[in-house]
């Protein structure tokens, strides 16, 4: 084995005791298993009283090929470079882990570590090759891990190589993770200006990542950051920037603010794996971030920023914060809850659960079987297509069923109700509500309160319950009812049977043929001769009245006999006919009649 003696050329004393070093100079290319090693001279190492440290070597030169592969070394410890523009070679024989630091004056060089689990800090002008093992390199201006579990900070480009990565509190122009799971760590703040981003699993960091970037692709990702500065993809279309992630799983924790110079909006582009994003705690950044998810299941959260979250295909959940949201399922059975913000909430295809929040939320359950909870404000509910069940709850809320069978209720507040198409049940629960079926044969109840019902097409049940109520059946066959107090009610066109219950009623007995009961207490029967065949199954003589709009303008113009347990009032030719139920002729005089309009 060659040996090769190096003169001693620093010795220091420090708080532990004394170091020295070693000098390798030139154009060392040493043969194979050559042992470098310490002439100490005849004193050998001073005794100081303190433990001695030994430091290691001081490798020089300028511009040279320094090769230690195949060598050892006695005493050893770090490594010192001091080499300006030069090639230094290691290897596994290099007793490990290796520590390679540099010296201010020291720059330029390249550096190829062994297979030993080695650390290495330079300048941010050299380039260092990792090799084998498990390194750490600090502040290089390139830095290759190759084989093994790396560690980079501070590299300007740093290439991860085989193995999982970490690339620690730096800011490189480019990262490139390589194969395995690789990580950009920082702890309070981490700042990275890329040019390019590649293969990298995850960056992760407490409070701030400034990230800046061209051109991006990323593998399975996950991010705890604050974004600022983001200048990634752009839509061709729209300008508007992109961050675009692959097909694996992702998770987005907890970002303060995003922010992108010169752009207002954001789009985070979500894969087809399992995602979670959780939006800013506070208000910063762009002023519209967009997250749209992939194939699967995707969860969101809205921070205080004004965020839209769409699910596209897949079961997701998404929730509002505290912005103005804008939350869109699309494909799949989506859960979808507003925040505290004024929220617009889609579900689209699928059997949708939406709920509002305490603000002024707009929520459409559009395809599929939906169910939608309006929560506090006054909002607007739209079923859309399919049967849905819409809950109002408190506020002003203006509800709306769409296409299909829907189920609305209005809940507490004065609410505007309208079924539109399909057969619907509709209930206005409590207060003023105003209540329109549309088309199909719906079931209505206007709950207590004041409220205004209108049956519109087909063959509808109205109840008006509590409250003084207004209820037209429009067209169709409908039943009416006006429940408790004084309640106006319409028949409208058709066959109807209208009931006024309990309280002073007027009942409008129209175009059609109706049957009217007054119910308690003294009712109106508005009718029109000649508009159709009216019957009145409870008149009491003395207590109720009918009110003749047209045709006769007294009582002595009307025609009144007795058919069977029947009284007829007609008027002149006219076919059409007022039938009172268990009244006699002789018991009606002016004084039940009311002639003209009131």
């Amino acid at each position: 084995m060659a040996t090769i003696w190096l003169d001693l050329v620093e010795v220091s004393s420090g708080e532990f005791g004394t170091r020295y070093s070693a000098l390798l100079a030139g154009d060392l290319s040493p043969p194979p298993g050559s042992e470098f090693r310490i002439d100490w001279g005849d004193t050998g190492l001073p005794d100081d009283g303190g433990d001695d440290i030994f430091l290691g070597y001081r490798i020089e030169g300028i511009g040279v090929v320094q090769d230690y592969r195949g060598s050892t070394f006695a005493y050893p410890a770090d490594v010192r470079v001091a080499a300006t523009d030069s090639t230094i070679w290691f290897d596994a024989a290099v007793p490990g882990p290796l520590r390679l630091a540099g010296v201010p004056e020291a720059g330029g060089n390249t550096v190829h570590m062994g297979d030993g689990d080695d650390t290495v800090a330079l300048d941010d002008t050299s380039t260092v090759y990792g090799g084998g093992g498990d390194d750490t390199m600090f502040t290089v201006d390139e830095a290759y891990g190759g084989d093994g579990n790396d560690r980079f900070r501070g590299a300007e480009q740093a290439y991860g190589g085989d193995g999982d990565d970490q690339f620690l509190g730096m800011s490189p122009g480019d990262v490139y993770g390589g194969a395995g799971f690789d990580e950009i760590v920082g702890g309070d703040r981490l700042n990275i200006t890329l040019g390019r981003l590649e293969g990298v699993e995850r960056i992760n960091t407490y409070v701030e990542l400034t990230l800046t970037s061209a051109a991006t692709s990323f593998g399975p990702f996950s991010i705890d950051a604050y974004f600022e500065g983001v200048e990634l993809l752009f839509d061709a279309r729209t300008r508007v920037p992109e961050l675009l992630f692959s097909d694996a799983d992702l998770d987005i924790l907890g970002p303060d603010a995003f922010k992108v110079p010169g752009y207002d909006d954001l789009r985070l582009l979500f894969g087809d794996g399992d995602n979670f994003f959780r939006g800013q705690d506070r208000v910063g950044g762009v002023e519209r971030l967009t997250v749209e998810g992939g194939r699967n299941v995707d969860t969101m959260r809205g921070g205080a920023a004004d965020e839209t979250f769409v699910g596209n295909l897949g079961d997701d959940d998404l929730h509002g914060g505290g912005g103005d949201d804008d939350l869109q399922g699309r494909d799949g059975d989506d859960l979808l809850r507003g925040g505290q913000g004024e929220d617009r909430i889609l579900g689209g295809i699928g059997a949708d659960l939406i709920r509002g929040n305490r603000q002024v939320d707009a929520l459409g359950g559009e395809g599929g079987n939906d169910l939608i909870y309006g929560g506090l404000g006054s909002d607007r509910l739209y079923g859309g297509a399919d049967d849905d069940v819409a809950h109002g709850e408190r506020g002003r809320d203006a509800i709306e069923g769409g296409e299909g069978a829907d189920s609305l209720f209005g809940g507490r507040g004065s609410d505007s109700i309208s079924g539109e198409g399909g057969d619907d049940l509709i209930r206005g629960d409590a207060h003023r509500d105003e209540i329109t079926g549309g088309a199909g044969a719906d079931s209505i109840s206007g709950g207590a309160g004041r409220d205004t019902i209108q049956g519109d097409g087909d063959d509808d049940v109205l109840r008006g319950a509590r409250g003084t109520d207004t209820i037209d059946g429009g067209a169709g066959d409908d039943a009416v009812h006006g429940g408790a107090n004084d309640d106006l009610l319409f028949g409208g066109a058709g066959t109807n049977d209208l009931y006024g219950g309990r309280g002073e009623d007027v009942i409008h007995l129209e175009v059609g043929e109706n049957t009217a009961r007054g119910g308690e207490h003294a009712d109106l029967f508005i009718v029109e001769m000649g508009a159709g065949a009216d019957t009145i199954l409870d008149f009491e003589v003395d207590l109720d009245r009918i009110q003749v709009l047209s045709g006769a303008t007294s009582f002595e113009q009307l025609d009144i006999t007795l058919r069977g347990d029947r009284t007829y009032v007609t008027y002149g030719l006219a076919t059409d006919v007022v039938a009172l139920v268990g009244v006699a002729p002789g018991d009606l005089d002016a004084s039940d009649f009311l002639f003209g309009p009131a």
